[in-house]
């Protein structure tokens, strides 16, 4: 929570992780009827995500939000509205279940294929001999043309990082090493040490300050020490002059990072800016790279796909957690429940 020293500071000297808190506070506490939440999770901790998540179970009025993070809308929600081709449709279930509907209907999709396949040729030779003849032919081919484009753009993308190469190990390797945000300022870490090969995959997480991105910024060689991530990544495309403007296009970074060819791929929170579909899609491209990889991310779910070790950085120091990264949720929910034991009891009456 906010320290009494931060309780007198001004909102725009915050960081986006505690602006996004005091937000969603102000939208708490006054209790409202119908509560609308855009992407409430997109600037928060794990140890945040999962407070909400708690407390948004216990709302017991209105809900509609819009999230990319998998997890939340499972834990959260009772119907998922899918809006696809203009149309809304709505689901029973949280995310789980509306995607095994999903799945189900893909399934049956593909068995009706071969006749699917026969219909996009009766349609494409309707349309050759009837688009140019009477109005009314016309009008029939138009409305056949756009089924046939509806038929022919549902298909998946996908990416792929390119093979790296082997390298000796360790590819990295810090020793006794301190960290601080300014010269004159707390120790981040301290004696530190840590190393990364071609077979890494580590997922570090802990509370917001703890330095999760300053650790993971500076273990890069090239990256100067007075730059930040968005910084390294501006000056690398000098075309583009306001970090506002970065931050709305950060999405297409994935592709030009998938073509510069690393051995260690260093993701600092890569779903803030990325749809499900395009998660899963890193996800998958990131399990069949060759090299390392080191992720910052409070997506769950992301998480849980990529990474085969958590590191939980706390009190200066970055320490291995014997769990995956759900039994890690579990136990911030048991921390929530022993800071608040309230918490689960809490419920708001219409």
């Amino acid at each position: 929570g906010f320290t009494p020293a931060m309780k007198h500071e001004k909102l725009k000297d915050f960081s986006r992780g505690w602006k996004m808190r005091v937000a969603l506070a102000r939208a708490l506490f006054i209790r409202p009827f119908r509560l609308l939440l855009d992407k409430p999770t997109k600037h928060l901790d794990l140890d945040a995500c999962v407070w909400l998540e708690e407390e948004l179970k216990a709302f017991k009025r209105t809900l509609i939000l819009i999230s990319h993070s998998q997890d939340f809308l499972n834990g959260v929600c009772t119907n998922i509205i899918h809006m696809h081709n203009k149309k809304l449709k709505n689901y029973m279930g949280n995310y789980d279940q509306y995607m095994k509907t999903q799945l189900e209907l893909e399934e049956n999709q593909t068995k009706r294929f071969p006749r699917q396949q026969d219909q996009i040729s009766h349609t494409k030779n309707y349309i050759a001999r009837f688009g140019h003849g009477s109005a009314k032919l016309a009008r029939q081919a138009q409305s056949k043309e756009k089924i046939l484009q509806n038929m022919m753009h549902d298909e998946t993308l996908s990416f792929y990082f390119p093979p790296c190469g082997e390298i000796p190990s360790p590819v990295i390797m810090v020793q006794n090493v301190i960290l601080k945000y300014t010269k004159d300022g707390p120790c981040i870490y301290s004696n530190l040490d840590f190393g990364t090969d071609l077979h890494t995959r580590v997922a570090l997480v802990g509370p917001i300050g703890a330095g999760k991105s300053c650790y993971h910024q500076h273990l890069q060689e090239q990256l100067d020490l007075d730059l930040s991530s968005l910084e390294y990544v501006m000056k690398c495309c000098p075309e583009i002059k306001e970090k506002e403007e970065m931050r709305r296009i950060i999405g297409a970074m994935c592709v030009w990072l998938a073509w510069q060819n690393p051995h260690m791929l260093f993701l600092g929170k890569p779903t803030n800016h990325l749809d499900i579909e395009t998660i899963d899609m890193l996800a998958n491209a990131v399990n069949e790279f060759e090299g390392g990889m080191m992720l910052v991310s409070h997506d769950f779910i992301c998480i849980q796909q990529v990474a085969q070790e958590i590191g939980v950085c706390e009190k200066q120091t970055i320490t291995k957690w014997p769990g995956d990264i759900l039994a890690y949720k579990e136990h911030l929910k048991s921390k929530l429940v022993d800071d608040e034991p309230q918490l689960i009891k809490r419920i708001y009456s219409v």
